[in-house]
């Protein structure tokens, strides 16, 4: 039966279709279709496998319809601005115009055409593809950031409360499901993409990934001292091991300037916070890790960047790393600092001591620099061992 049903079916007219989005409602439209089409079939299978071949094509195909909406009124509906009557009206109308589309290619239209019940008020009124696709729709309209931009915490309750009325229960339950698998596979997934970003950023400059190392080290053994439990404990060691992932967008030549940057040089630098943060805003569960990692070059005085942000206006876990990046900066071979025989130094740990106490006060965490030096004086030996084996973990990889 499914074999038949793919054979009478050209994926190409799918694909040529799609493009009115585009032409509808731009890339957000195009974007929300492809996030539609993927949570529909996945809800599917838990439903009733045999629908997610067509619940796939429909939701590439559901809003092709907006076609004939003015754009401001496409805006509107899309952040949720209340319509007036007529306007809603017309809104309801675009499932029927996207059937009519669909309408000369007759399989497209047969297997399809349950788009058009979309716009009923209760899903008794619906088929069960319809009923599918509507909460796919209907949740992610709540929760993209080019939409609603609900938490999803927000946008689930606000699913649950119409459940039983406009939802199938048994769909939103669905739903639940499918997004606590698919949430954590995206954080797994996006989590390793960062990985391969770290490693790639160590082609392209070396001394980056070590120095993740040295601070990930650093940062957990002041963490430790400071008693954090070990969930923060674990979100210090991603926020340290990864905090310098942005620098794979700036240019070479300023990251290995063997000199001082200029100053629009060293505002490119500026911004390789902001960069690492971005790559962790998407992962459901991940905005506190964005926060301190985007905040790790901030200072106790508000003159750091690239927020500005002052004393404990700043993370915790950002106040942590600020003292671990800085030390392990001033402790690694720099291109731009070289020995009198031409090659990269690193201070030793008593020099670096020496500068960083000169940077205060301002610079850093008064309460954290205290027990960081603290800790540094009397285990000058644990943190020699902590050196050793951060460059033994960048052999191992």
């Amino acid at each position: 039966f499914r074999f038949e049903k793919r054979m009478d079916h050209d994926p190409s007219v799918v694909d040529r279709l799609f493009r009115l989005n585009k032409a509808a409602g731009g890339k957000p439209l195009e974007e929300h279709c492809r996030e539609t089409a993927a949570l529909a079939r996945e809800m599917s299978k838990v439903l009733c496998p045999m629908l997610s071949d067509d619940l796939f094509m429909a939701g590439y195909l559901h809003e092709i319809g907006k076609i004939g909406l003015a754009p401001a009124l496409i805006e509107k509906e899309r952040h949720g601005a209340e319509l007036t009557p007529e306007e809603a009206a017309e809104v309801s109308r675009v499932w029927r115009k996207t059937t009519r589309i669909l309408h000369p290619d007759r399989q497209l239209f047969k297997r399809l055409r349950f788009i058009s019940f979309l716009g009923a008020p209760t899903f008794l009124e619906q088929p069960l593809e319809a009923q599918i696709l509507r909460v796919a729709h209907d949740y992610l309209m709540l929760v993209s950031r080019d939409f609603r931009g609900m938490t999803r915490a927000d946008a689930m309750a606000k699913m649950h409360e119409g459940a039983g009325s406009i939802y199938n229960p048994k769909v939103v339950m669905a739903l639940d499901k499918t997004m606590e698998k698919f949430l954590a596979l995206k954080a797994e997934n996006q989590l390793n993409f960062v990985k391969h970003m770290n490693i790639a950023l160590d082609v392209k400059d070396n001394y980056t990934l070590r120095h993740s190392y040295g601070v990930t080290r650093m940062g957990q053994k002041i963490g430790k001292k400071m008693g954090l439990e070990p969930r923060r404990l674990d979100l210090l060691e991603k926020a340290c091991s990864m905090h310098d992932v942005g620098k794979i967008f700036v240019p070479v030549e300023i990251l290995n300037a063997p000199r001082k940057l200029t100053e629009d040089e060293f505002k490119t630098m500026q911004l390789h916070p902001v960069y690492s943060a971005e790559f962790f805003e998407d992962i459901p569960g991940m905005e506190e890790l964005a926060q301190i990692i985007r905040h790790h070059h901030e200072r106790f005085d508000g003159k750091g960047y690239p927020d500005g942000l002052k004393g404990e206006g700043i993370p915790l876990l950002s106040r942590i790393e600020v003292v671990a990046d800085v030390y392990s900066a001033l402790t690694t071979p720099r291109v731009y600092r070289l020995d009198e025989q031409g090659n990269r130094k690193a201070f030793k740990s008593e020099e670096a001591l020496e500068i960083m106490n000169r940077m205060q006060p301002g610079h850093f965490d008064p309460e954290i620099f205290t027990l960081f030096v603290d800790i540094s004086r009397n285990e000058a030996e644990e943190f020699a061992r902590i050196w050793d084996e951060s460059e033994q973990d960048l052999q191992d990889e």
